[in-house]
């Protein structure tokens, strides 16, 4: 699954990244860091600075932990946003 979603954000369709992500969930398959980078990295190609920050916040939520990677591709697309 997690090269599905790899896949999809190589290929810039954030949607289907969150989606898949969202159905690995769903499944109850372990959710570790590595499952939760794609997504972000993502989010961060695209701009996606509101799903960026839901998925951070999931992490914590879930016990997962946040790697540097997980914090810069979240700053980066905050950052990238113009929002902050």
């Amino acid at each position: 699954c997690n090269a599905v979603v790899s896949a999809c954000e190589t290929g810039g369709e954030w949607q289907w990244a969150l989606q898949l992500f969202g159905e690995m969930e769903e499944s109850r398959l372990e959710m570790n860091t590595i499952a939760y980078s794609k997504p972000l990295s993502a989010c961060e190609k695209n701009g996606q600075w509101v799903q960026a920050l839901w998925l951070f916040c999931e992490m914590a939520h879930r016990f997962v932990l946040r790697d540097a990677t997980a914090y810069k591709a979240t700053v980066s697309t905050c950052e990238k946003s113009g929002e902050f």
